[in-house]
């Protein structure tokens, strides 16, 4: 038992480590890309949405100084969320801050992140939103934490509940969805979205049971509307014009349920692809950008990252696809070998608070499924993605206190003593645990991880 347990503390030892080096090139690389574009815009066009595009203008239209603005918010809101889910110390000391300063550039150079950032879009405030109103709902939810410091008065759960739900509006608002242009465009509504989810794939095989008033308006559009999801609108347009919004409700309702009786296997399926695109979207899009999916924006997005710098941005999106898949795996070895808290209230506080980001991202990428078949755009789940990041990040140690420290020498306050039974430190501890180990054969010293 003692034997498996030492083995365990090796092995968490060197996966720790693993995934700090890991982590540090992905920040090398995502800062290297950052200076490359920095000032730079992406070829996206002018941002759709009337809130953001007003913030442009309101900035003087100074690319470096919205990018600069996007950064620092991606920067503080990974900190702050970071520094939430921590113990509920007071302070922390230089290295606790150096730490999680490093643990927020991860965040900050995930690759798609990193693009939204520098991208004259609404995304990467929408973004920040996302996990301040899981900040939000977790401290709704949630009692204060034991030993940590009263707040003001302000800081109570309905003051908490305004202000996530107004994270929840701006993300809304910085979308675009509710602008008055948006909501005047074709197919504008639950009916239209559920037509282009479940039509627009096989409308061209399914519109022989389409009814013939239906067939004769959009008998002229279909071929070009099956080109691509966005040319659905033409169809939704022909028939509004034709029959009216209201009446042509009836006619999407109509679309929706033939596409569902005839195709339900491959609709289930093309949602389940979309919805994974949202939620583990490295692991998705080098199969997208292979061309072994079906229509999404990540073809275009990747081809505007890489304007700027062909060759960096190539190395760095399958560096940054390839890490998460494996920073994911090696994560849940830590895990496995008992680092989860242990039971009792800070197991259940964990618990909660992975439940709270599990369903709110499960519910935001369900929303962003059903809006339409081949809409897959993986700009506005950034925050999402970077969750699975902060679980490897929390799972490398201590939150407070830096990186972990599996050197042999326990950091105790000012005891001076190496792990054991109080032995004092005259200098033999040294830095490599095998090289420890050996050198104390025949004693009770052992080696101990007593950083996370």
């Amino acid at each position: 038992m003692k034997f498996g347990k030492k083995m365990a503390g090796h092995a968490g030892a060197v996966v720790k480590r693993v995934l700090f080096m890991g982590f540090s090139v992905q920040v090398i690389l995502g800062l290297a890309w950052m200076c490359r574009n920095l000032g730079k815009v992406q070829d996206f066009g002018e941002p759709e949405a009337a809130m953001y595009r007003q913030l442009y203008l309101l900035l003087g239209k100074n690319v470096v100084l919205v990018q600069l603005l996007q950064l620092a918010a991606g920067f503080f809101t990974g900190y702050r969320f970071l520094r939430y889910l921590g113990p509920a110390e007071k302070t922390e000391d230089r290295t606790g801050k150096l730490w999680r300063v490093w643990q927020s550039l991860v965040l900050l150079t995930f690759p798609f992140a990193m693009q939204c950032h520098l991208a004259i879009l609404p995304f990467s405030f929408m973004g920040s939103l996302f996990l301040w109103m899981l900040v939000f709902l977790m401290e709704i939810t949630l009692p204060s934490r034991k030993g940590s410091r009263p707040g003001p008065k302000w800081k109570r759960p309905w003051v908490r509940g305004i202000c996530g739900l107004l994270c929840g509006g701006m993300i809304l608002v910085l979308s675009g969805d509710v602008d008055a242009r948006k909501r005047a465009e074709p197919g504008y509504g639950l009916a239209g979205s559920m037509a282009s989810r479940f039509a627009w794939p096989t409308m061209w095989h399914d519109q022989g049971a389409w009814d013939e008033e239906l067939r004769e308006i959009t008998g002229e559009y279909m071929w070009e509307a099956s080109y691509c999801p966005g040319n659905f609108r033409l169809v939704q347009a022909a028939v509004e014009e034709s029959l009216g919004k209201k009446e042509a409700q009836s006619r999407y309702w109509q679309m929706a349920r033939i596409g569902w009786k005839y195709h339900k296997q491959m609709i289930i399926r093309q949602i389940g692809w979309d919805g994974m695109g949202y939620l583990v979207t490295p692991l998705i899009v080098p199969v997208l950008l292979e061309g072994e999916g079906y229509d999404s924006y990540t073809g275009r997005n990747y081809e505007i990252m890489r304007d700027h710098a062909p060759v960096l941005t190539r190395y760095y999106v399958d560096y940054g696809c390839w890490w998460f898949g494996w920073s994911l795996l090696l994560s849940l070895l830590p895990a496995v070998a008992g680092k989860l808290p242990a039971k009792g209230a800070g197991r259940k506080r964990a618990l909660v608070e992975a439940g709270i980001c599990v369903l709110v991202s499960c519910l935001y990428a369900l929303i962003l499924t059903m809006r339409g078949a081949g809409l897959l755009d993986y700009k506005y789940t950034i925050a999402i993605n970077q969750l699975w990041l902060v679980w490897a990040l929390l799972l490398m140690g201590d939150k407070t206190s830096g990186p972990p420290d599996c050197s042999g020498r326990r950091k105790a306050e000012g005891s001076g003593r190496i792990a054991g039974k109080g032995k004092e430190d005259h200098g033999n501890a040294t830095d490599d645990p095998g090289i420890t180990a050996a050198a104390g054969a025949g004693s009770d010293w052992r080696p101990v991880c007593d950083r996370g």
